[in-house]
Order: structure tokens, then C-alpha cells, then sequence
């Protein structure tokens, strides 16, 4: 090291994700028919709109659970029509 500057520590989880500002989904327009099922991903970006790499969304749910059920890997499956 030279005039005692400090190596960098590698990033974590925790500060990919301090990154994150908007989060896009891999479909922004689609129609889905009862019965059909649909796998959602979401993409974490940052402030300049590149893709933050390496962070996980692992928590969905639906508001309206009557009609669509969400697991954890984002598999959407189409119940009623809503």
C-alpha cells in the first residue's frame, strides 16, 4: 500500500443492495388467462439505470390472492379472473 491508502473490501450482498434503486420486472405488459401460470424475474437497477449484478429478490406475493397465487421464485399462477 502506498501512503497508507486501504484496499478496497469486496462488495457483499448488503451493499449490492444499498444500490438498488427501482426494481423492473421481466414482463412490464402481458395478458395471462385463468389457468396459465407465468414466471416473473425482477431486476434490481441503480440511480444511472444499469442492472445492479448479483442480488436476489426471493419474497413475492399478490395483492389480490383470490385471483393470482406468487411463490417464492415469482412462478405466478392465474386462479380467477381479476
Amino acid at each position: 500500500m502506498l501512503f497508507g491508502a486501504q484496499e478496497a473490501r469486496p462488495e457483499d450482498a448488503s451493499d449490492r443492495i444499498a444500490q438498488v434503486r427501482t426494481i423492473r420486472l421481466s414482463l412490464p405488459g402481458f395478458v395471462a388467462y385463468q389457468g396459465e401460470s407465468l414466471t416473473f424475474q425482477a431486476i434490481g437497477m441503480n440511480f444511472a439505470g444499469e442492472t445492479v449484478q448479483g442480488v436476489v429478490f426471493d419474497s413475492w406475493d399478490s395483492s389480490d390472492s383470490a385471483s393470482v397465487q406468487v411463490d417464492d421464485s415469482g412462478r405466478a399462477r392465474f386462479l380467477n379472473p381479476g
